[in-house]
């Protein structure tokens, strides 16, 4: 935990004083401990209209997310694909994510719509982030 609460300290000082996504006009919060032990935060942050990044590229600056090397870090690198990412949905093996899909319902899809295509880039598409 000791270290869990360090990180999140800094990444909460990077948010609230370091502006890292802009001025931050209100938050909340909670830390809530998964299945497994281990703690995770849900946030809510709401930006200061006018402080907002307002571009991909402006977005991608600060925020990323990389797979880790399986050749030098294989360990790392079947945690967070076992752990951190979704697996395909496959109607072979029944899933709590299946509901049925509404244009035919014969068949089930993702509640997550997972898989979502890749992108190298952020695309902000009329307010929405994707």
């Amino acid at each position: 935990m000791g270290v869990f609460m360090l990180r999140w300290r800094t990444f909460l000082c990077d948010l609230l004083y370091n502006q890292a996504l802009g001025e931050v006009e209100y938050y909340t919060y909670a830390i809530e401990f998964q299945k497994t032990g281990l703690p995770l935060v849900h946030m809510g942050l709401g930006i200061k209209r006018g402080s907002q990044l307002t571009c991909g590229k402006n977005i991608d600056a600060v925020i990323s997310a990389e797979m880790p090397d399986p050749i030098k870090e294989p360990v790392l690198f079947d945690l967070v694909k076992h752990l951190m990412i979704h697996d395909p949905c496959n109607t072979s093996t029944p899933k709590r994510c299946h509901r049925p899909d509404p244009n035919d319902p014969t068949r089930k899809r993702c509640r997550f719509f997972f898989p979502k295509h890749y992108s190298e880039t952020t695309i902000i598409d009329e307010g929405e982030i994707q």
